[in-house]
């Protein structure tokens, strides 16, 4: 019953982000299709045509699905159970015999399926595309649903956390939002002006998939494991930090 409130308060977001997705996915295909007509006069252009789409239409689509669905796990985390004091919907729920534990993990699989299938259903219809123009080695589009899954972890779990320390949606949002931007602007500042690299979370998962899609044969991308087990540390850390807030909070 809790998870079906979730979904209902939730789904607007979701499909705002998922009609975003395919909509940008669409609109990338038509340009590109539209550009292989007007170079592709005979097959040894239109063979280099389909050898250009291959190498830049994976790695954008990656791109636009990936910024999507951290957004999305952003505004998808400030739903969180912690919201539910602001609400005033708390003192209703949590008098309920089911534990805030239980709610807090309740919604936190709700959010994770729905960011799931932000990114499946766009890469699947890209995939589909691409397969059907003849371009192969599309399976980094297959590989996107749990890469990309994995990697907003970290961004729903700290707007999760913000949410249940703020007891409230929007505080959430807020202070969840500016840890994830603040985090990428100061790294890139002291990367910019004191060549000081700061641990790498989400972005070299990212970047290791598009760089799979676009690697010739005889290469070899190398699998980012020290940013996945910060991904997987936090990933886990977060919402048991929630967890662990929302059952000291009093309503």
């Amino acid at each position: 019953m809790y998870a079906w409130k979730c979904w209902r308060e939730t789904r607007a977001r979701f499909f705002v982000f998922l009609i975003l997705a395919v909509a940008g996915v669409v609109f990338m295909d038509a340009a590109a299709l539209s550009t292989d007509r007007h170079v592709a006069v005979n097959t040894a252009q239109a063979s280099g045509g389909q050898s250009a789409a291959r190498d830049f239409m994976i790695p954008i689509t990656l791109g636009i699905v990936y910024a999507l669905a951290s957004t999305c796990a952003c505004l998808l985390g400030a739903s969180a159970a912690g919201g539910e004091i602001d609400a005033g919907t708390a003192d209703f729920l949590w008098t309920r015999p089911r534990r805030r534990s239980a709610m807090n993990w309740t919604h936190w699989s709700v959010c994770v399926a729905e960011i799931a299938a932000v990114i499946f259903i766009p890469t699947m219809l890209q995939m589909a595309v691409l397969t059907g123009a003849g371009i192969a080695k599309t399976w980094s589009l297959a590989a996107a649903t749990p890469v990309f899954v994995f990697a907003a972890l970290p961004i729903l779990g700290v707007t999760t956390l913000m949410t249940a320390l703020r007891r409230s949606a929007n505080g959430g949002l807020i202070f969840g939002l500016g840890i994830v931007l603040g985090y990428s602007g100061v790294s890139s500042f002291l990367q910019r002006f004191w060549d000081i690299s700061l641990p790498d979370i989400s972005s070299a998962m990212v970047g290791w998939l598009s760089g799979v899609g676009m690697a010739r044969p005889e290469s070899q991308v190398i699998f980012p494991w020290a940013a996945a087990i910060r991904i997987l540390v936090l990933a886990v850390a977060f919402p048991l930090a929630a967890q662990y807030v929302l059952k000291k909070a009093e309503v």
